[in-house]
This record gives structure tokens, C-alpha cells and sequence, in this order.
């Protein structure tokens, strides 16, 4: 958050005619997002935007039956932002869930199918996993956390979340290679020398870094 507006600043740019459309593209099915996009966001810098080159903009991006925005830039850069932090926050409470389910000896499946039956909820990203990766999620999740470094507190909620995730991958990995570990002095294995316990990527994963 804040580039588009750093570029808004640079010398030259005419404010409107200059716009910023953040892209949702998901890893594995990013051609068919392009095709047919969930929704279409574009962000202005002026109060009033060149009605000629906006029109433009929105023509070129406008798909049949998709639902199309014009905001803010700082809107639109908030929209992407939030939108993958939901996502790592509904997956982080799913694995939460499972791990109480283990605990308890159940299975989880049921478990949120049924809370899944909820209209409010939905079914969608709704499986147990390692936790949250990818190239998107984690830098959202550290973008929103720290952005209110400079206007007010950390956002509480957000700067959880990469400790949650990191601990239920140590969980499973433990699950995976813990009966491989050798006793003290063998040679180690791959799980061991790649052990996600180690202290510099706790330190890693569980301080949320600006960037």
C-alpha cells in the first residue's frame, strides 16, 4: 500500500489520466481469471478523472456480467490488500479448527462441511492445509499489518496471522518426518537439516517485516 500514490507524486504525471487497476489472479488459474474476472477494480488520483481516458480504461477492461468499480486509488490498493488477507485469515481459522478437531479426536471433515451450509460462509477455501504461502498472501498479510506504523496502531488481527500459519506447518512437518528424525549423533536426514524449527526462521515467519 502507498506505491501508487508514490508514483502519483512523481514529476509529470497528469493525475487525470493516470489510473491503477489491481489484478486477482490466482496461482494455477490465472488465464482463466483474466477470461472471466470475479471483478474489476480501477483506482483514480484526481478528484475528477479525464472522462475520455477513463472511458477508455474501463472499455478496455469491462467484461460481460462482471461486476465493475471506480474508486480511489488508495481504495483500490486497499481492496487487493484486504481481499488476501481475508483469504490467509479464513484459511489460518480452518486449520485452527482441524487442529481442535485432532485434539478431540474427531474428524474434521464433517465438521466444516457443516459450517460450510451456512450461506454467510460458503464452502470455498474451506480445507486444511499446511497453511498460508504463495508469492501474494504472506506480503498482503505483512503490508496490512504494518500499514498502520504510520497513521496508528498495528492492525492487531493481520500480524497473527504469519505465527499461526508458520506453527501449523511445523505441526505437520513434525507429523511427516518426526518418526525419520535419527537419534543424537546419527547422520541428520532431509527433515531434520530442513527443519522449520530453527530459530532464524521462527524469527523469519513470526515477525512481520515492512517492505
Amino acid at each position: 500500500m502507498g506505491s501508487a500514490t508514490r508514483l502519483a507524486r512523481r514529476p509529470g504525471m497528469v493525475l487525470g489520466r493516470l489510473f491503477v487497476a489491481p489484478e486477482f489472479l490466482r496461482q494455477g488459474t490465472a488465464l482463466q481469471d483474466i477470461r472471466t474476472p470475479t471483478r474489476i477494480v480501477i483506482g483514480i488520483f484526481a478528484e475528477q478523472a479525464d472522462p475520455e481516458a477513463l472511458a477508455l480504461v474501463t472499455d478496455a477492461l469491462a467484461h460481460e456480467g462482471t461486476p465493475l468499480q471506480v474508486m480511489r486509488a488508495e481504495e483500490a490498493s486497499l481492496v487487493k490488500n484486504a481481499s488476501n488477507v481475508f483469504l490467509a485469515l479464513r484459511l489460518t481459522f480452518v486449520n485452527d479448527v482441524a487442529g481442535m478437531a485432532e485434539d478431540l479426536g474427531v474428524d474434521v471433515g464433517p465438521v466444516l462441511e457443516g459450517i460450510g451450509h451456512d450461506p454467510r460462509i460458503d464452502h470455498a477455501y474451506m480445507r486444511p492445509s499446511f497453511g498460508f504461502g504463495g508469492s501474494c498472501l504472506p506480503k498482503e498479510v505483512r503490508t496490512l499489518s504494518t500499514a498502520g506504523l504510520d497513521r496508528g496502531p498495528t492492525r492487531t488481527m493481520s500480524g497473527r496471522l504469519p505465527p499461526s500459519s508458520w506453527r501449523r506447518g511445523c505441526c505437520r512437518r513434525e507429523r511427516i518426518c518426526g518418526p525419520m528424525i535419527p537419534p543424537r549423533g546419527a547422520t541428520p536426514n532431509l527433515c531434520s537439516r530442513t527443519s522449520s524449527s530453527s530459530p532464524a526462521r521462527r524469527r523469519r515467519f513470526a515477525t512481520p517485516t515492512r517492505r
